[in-house]
């Protein structure tokens, strides 16, 4: 009877020590994936950072690589809620984010629009070419 009672409060310490142990390994494993979260998160930052100064050089290639890279860590970044701790920083980085993007998109267009009035210039000395060609 004794020996049972010895045991019993062995087996109790032994739980005692298993839950502590595996709330410990439960914390620490949502330290890393937080931090793990952060880091992905500060990439993405940097990813659109990014894409804006090459739009200053017009590395257009780059930009569309660093676009579908970033798309796929904003997914994987995503495919889990965001926590009260997170929800300030990530709004705002996706306002960051926003206007990053507004600022892209009005590069983009500048150089459009800059390609378009050199081929409209193109394809006037084109016709005015032609023109002359045809008349002579």
């Amino acid at each position: 009877m004794v020996m049972r009672v010895l045991i019993n409060q062995v087996l109790m310490k032994v739980h005692e020590f298993v839950f502590k142990f595996n709330r410990e390994i439960t914390m620490i494993e949502h330290q890393v994936r937080d931090e793990d979260r952060e880091q992905l998160f500060k990439k993405i930052l940097s990813i659109s950072r990014q894409m804006v100064f090459l739009a200053d050089k017009s590395d257009w290639e780059k930009i569309s690589t660093l676009q579908k890279q970033r798309q796929e860590m904003l997914l994987v970044f995503f495919a889990d809620k965001i926590s009260l701790e997170e929800a300030k920083t990530v709004e705002s980085g996706i306002n960051e984010i926003l206007n990053l993007d507004k600022t892209l998109m009005r590069k983009g267009h500048s150089v459009i629009k800059d390609i378009s009035g050199e081929l409209n210039t193109i394809s006037v000395g084109q016709k005015v070419s032609n023109a002359y060609l045809d008349n002579s």
